[in-house]
């Protein structure tokens, strides 16, 4: 048999051994685990994943072929854009607002590399179209077109915008954020 004092000594050296291997783990599962983390924390750290991961994919989705494609390519496209306004919350007359009825539509085709677009522009209210327009930019002639009005195009030289529109009264800084905003392109890549 062992003697009484090795064998106290023997038992405590066991004992810390186990308590410091359960410390250990404890550590162990706090440092590489979510077992120990408060819901505030784990919020915390996956949100910031979550929103470190978007931004790296938006960057590979901007920078894609798809860029490239855009620029290089003619293509076509189609919004539909419909204004909900709720006003007498809880009431009969929740959605009656009669601007809820309105929707404005754009088809168009444009072609970067040749420098065109063409938009063609509707307001619709139940269906029934309210207004028509059509927008042409080819190079630095613009046109607009309002086929209840004139039967052709109003076309401007994209240098003689800014004289036309001091012609009809607008200031000098007026006129410069019109003319600047003639592009009717929208950049998807702004919309992800």
């Amino acid at each position: 048999m062992m003697p009484k004092k090795r064998k106290r000594i023997l038992i405590i050296t066991l004992i810390i051994l186990l308590v410091l291997m359960i410390i250990g783990i404890i550590v162990a599962l706090y440092l590489k685990t979510d077992i120990f983390k408060s819901n505030e924390e784990l919020f915390q750290k996956y949100i910031s994943q979550g929103i470190e991961n978007t931004g790296n994919l938006s960057n590979k989705i901007a920078k894609s072929d798809y860029e490239q494609l855009i620029e290089q390519s003619p293509y076509m496209s189609e919004t539909n854009i419909n204004i909900s306004c709720t006003e007498n919350i809880n009431t009969e007359l929740e959605n009656a607002n009669p601007i809820n009825k309105l929707e404005l539509q754009l088809e168009g085709v444009t072609d970067k590399a040749n420098d065109y677009n063409y938009q063609d522009i509707k307001l619709l209210n139940d269906d029934n179209e309210i207004a028509k327009m059509k927008y042409l930019q080819d190079g630095n002639v613009y046109g607009i077109h309002f086929s209840d009005i004139f039967n052709q195009y109003i076309l401007a030289d994209g240098d003689d915008v800014p004289t036309i529109l001091e012609s009809t009264g607008m200031s000098k800084e007026q006129t410069e954020q019109i003319s600047e905003k003639l592009n009717f392109n929208i950049d998807f890549r702004k919309c992800f």
